[in-house]
Parts: structure tokens; C-alpha cells; sequence
């Protein structure tokens, strides 16, 4: 098949952009043609299709008019990106195009350029964008799907997005357009990669035959001879909605519990700063690690912990620490249910909350045996998740959107 993959990004920037990357690697070792279609970046892998990739837009750190007005044109509507896609489809005729992060970067205007052309659309909902302005979601905030003018008054009275009002209207905004224009009927199935992101597409009004749940998966993580180490894990971005500080809150009531975090982000600083000023010397910052050596830390770790404030989409650091046969803390929110059972493959513990943390932690210490038991559960659980398994059921979706 030809296949056009459509992300913002072209290189390992986050886990949507990892996904896409491994998924094409995937198609191409059996046999597909597989074209990327991003935003022109920098740190993007070398491709001799860069030349279609619409120009960098900055939407962290705007500066300057001329910026600001490219950077907001882009989130609503984007000529150049139809216009870019436009010359490429000119040089590729995709059997079927899988849409993954396009919000802001490249905007839905790409769907109605690709439907023009009668291509066949897969969009993997790898966070709540479809469902909310907002990329995540809190507990309190599921009751408002399917309800846009209460999330649109919640997000502006709270100022949810980016702690800013002028920021949260534009969000607002921008799906407001979206919903008007009616940009994602274009779509000819949305992949759900858990249960939770199916119920939430299906309560905001997506047709139950346009959503197809399709469990990420991942690669036998090959690690041998390796020892189990006195620690447990964190791994993710070190921002707010990850929970890494309700993780050291816990830390301070269990401080014979050694813990590694691995990751950076916006609140690296703020964290190590709370680390010290509360001498948590039980807490180590390893900051960043390549992804091919995580697998061999989860293994060597008694545990890996999942302290998600938002609903996860899917929870791929609980599947892969499973995969490891380490099992997993994790809050009980989102689809982390779906791949930790509590007290068969791992503890879940009341989000947000640091003392019912401390106590499965305090917990895993008292019982070790037990606790290493759920690893073994967890590792059987795990293999249902293969990455081959995984591609060969998104290949039978492209073949049954190709022939519709």
C-alpha cells in the first residue's frame, strides 16, 4: 500500500511522535511505501520529502506580531499546509492517509484538502483534542464532554489552558471553528487505543461506526542478565498533568523508599528545587535517557510508578514496564486500569492523592515477594500487546478504509 503518515512533528519530540515513527519503520520493513507529511523543524530525521513540509510555526514562545499572527493563523486554518499537502499529493498517491497530532502545527485544514482528494483518512486519537480545547483532561473534567459550551465556560472562567486567559479563548476559539466547519466528518475512522478514549469519543458524539479501538502495542523489550535493583521508577515528561509531585509528596512519608525519575520538562526545576528544600535524598534525577535504554531500567527497577493527574489516552509506560515483568503503581484514572490490575499485575492508588501513594509503596515494601509476583502477572498480561499484533490490526483497518 501507499501510505501518508501526518504528524506535526518528524522526529521523537513526544510519545504521539515516537509512535508514528516506529508504526512507519514498521510498514515499510513489510513492504509499504510509506511518505511523512510535517511541519519543516529543525530536529526533524532527514527525508527526501521535506520540501512539502510547511514552514515552522513557534507555539510555546511567541515573539513579535508578524509571529504571533502566523502562529494563530496556523491554529485555525492553515493555507500553507493545504497548499504544501496539496504539491505533495500531486507527487504521491496515498492508498490511505493515518493522521496522527496535527492541532496548531498543521490544523484540521489538512482533512478537507485530503477528502478533495478522496483518500481514505485514520486519525489515532492519542490525546483528548477531539473531545475537549484541551489536550488533557482531569477526572472532574469527563462529565463535560459532549457539552461544549460548559467546557468552553469552564476553560475560560478557570483559565485551563496554559494558566492564561488570552490562551484559553484562543483554544476555545479555535474548536469552536473547527466544530462549525465541521472539519472532522472528514474522517473515515478515528482508532480509540483504549475502552476510556472509545466512552469519551462515543459521549462527544462521534458515531459509534467511525470509531475503531485498537490497543497500542510494543516490542519484546530484549533485556537479559539483567538485576533487580532496591528502587522504583518514574519515567515521563516532568510536567504538572504527570503527577511527578504528588510522586515526592509521597516520597517525604516514605523515605525508605529509594526513587529514580527519568525525564525532563517544565517542572524539572520546581521539582528538584522541592527535592532539596525538603531533603529527599531518597530521590535521584537521572534527567533524560534515550528510549532504547528504558527497558533495561524498568527491568532493573522493583517497581515502576504512574502518578497520571489527567486521563490517560492509554498508558504506555505502565504496558512497558509490564512487558518487563516490573509491576506498576499507577493512579487509578483514564485506561491505566485497563493495563494494571490491582493486586494481579500491579497496585492503583486514588489520584492526586500522595498519601494513598505512600501507602501501596509502603506496601510493595512490606510484602516484596507479593509484590514481585504481580511483575511475573503483569509480564504474561503484557504479551496480548505485541507491536506485531498491533500493526497487523491497523493494517486491516487501511485495507478495510482503502475498500470502502
Amino acid at each position: 500500500m501507499n501510505i501518508l503518515q501526518i504528524n506535526k512533528f518528524y522526529s521523537p519530540a513526544g510519545g504521539a511522535d515516537q509512535y508514528m515513527l516506529e508504526l512507519s519503520q514498521a510498514l515499510k520493513e513489510r513492504g509499504h511505501t510509506v511518505v511523512p507529511f510535517a511541519m519543516a523543524h529543525p530536529e526533524n530525521l532527514p527525508t527526501s520529502w521535506s520540501q512539502f513540509f510547511p514552514s515552522f510555526v513557534e507555539t510555546e514562545n511567541m515573539s513579535g506580531i508578524k509571529s504571533g499572527f502566523k502562529t494563530l493563523g496556523r491554529l485555525f486554518y492553515s493555507r500553507e499546509a493545504q497548499q504544501k499537502l496539496e504539491a505533495l499529493l500531486a507527487e504521491f498517491t496515498p492508498d490511505v492517509a493515518h493522521v496522527h497530532n496535527i492541532y496548531h502545527q498543521l490544523s484540521p485544514s489538512l482533512l478537507t484538502t485530503l477528502a478533495k482528494h478522496h483518500i481514505p483518512i485514520v486519525l489515532t486519537a492519542h490525546d483528548h483534542k477531539l473531545v475537549s480545547p484541551l489536550y488533557t483532561l482531569e477526572e472532574r473534567d469527563t462529565a463535560l464532554v459532549g457539552r461544549p459550551w460548559k467546557q468552553a465556560w469552564d476553560i475560560l472562567l478557570h483559565r485551563r489552558f496554559r494558566a492564561s486567559l488570552t490562551a484559553s479563548v484562543i483554544v476555545v476559539l479555535e474548536t469552536a471553528l473547527h466544530r462549525v466547519l465541521k472539519l472532522y466528518r472528514h474522517v473515515t475512522t478515528i482508532v480509540a487505543p483504549s475502552i476510556c478514549m472509545r466512552d469519551l469519543l462515543l459521549r462527544a458524539g462521534y458515531p459509534v461506526d467511525r470509531i475503531r479501538m485498537i490497543s497500542h502495542g510494543i516490542a519484546s523489550p530484549r533485556v537479559e542478565g539483567v538485576e533487580r535493583k532496591d528502587h522504583v521508577l518514574f519515567v515521563g515528561r516532568l510536567k504538572w498533568e504527570k503527577g511527578c509531585d504528588v510522586l515526592l509528596e509521597a516520597a517525604r512519608r516514605v523515605p525508605q523508599a529509594r526513587i529514580r525519575i527519568i525525564g525532563t520538562g517544565p517542572d524539572e526545576d520546581q521539582l528538584k528545587a522541592f527535592a532539596q528544600t525538603h531533603g529527599l535524598t531518597n530521590v535521584q534525577f537521572l534527567r533524560h535517557v534515550p528510549h532504547e535504554h528504558i527497558f533495561e531500567h524498568m527491568s532493573r527497577a522493583r517497581g515502576v510508578i504512574v502518578p497520571s493527574r489527567f486521563v490517560e489516552p492509554f498508558g504506555l509506560s505502565a504496558l512497558e514496564a509490564a512487558a518487563c515483568g516490573t509491576p506498576v503503581i499507577a493512579s487509578r484514572i483514564g485506561a491505566l486500569p485497563e493495563i494494571v490490575q490491582d493486586h494481579v499485575t500491579g497496585l492503583l492508588f486514588e489520584p492526586k492523592n500522595p498519601a494513598d501513594l505512600a501507602a501501596k509503596m509502603q506496601w510493595a515494601l512490606d510484602h516484596p515477594a507479593s509484590f514481585a509476583k504481580f511483575g511475573e502477572s503483569a509480564r504474561i498480561h503484557s504479551e496480548g500487546f505485541t507491536f506485531a499484533r498491533h500493526v497487523d490490526s491497523i493494517l486491516h483497518l487501511y485495507a478495510d478504509v482503502a475498500h470502502a
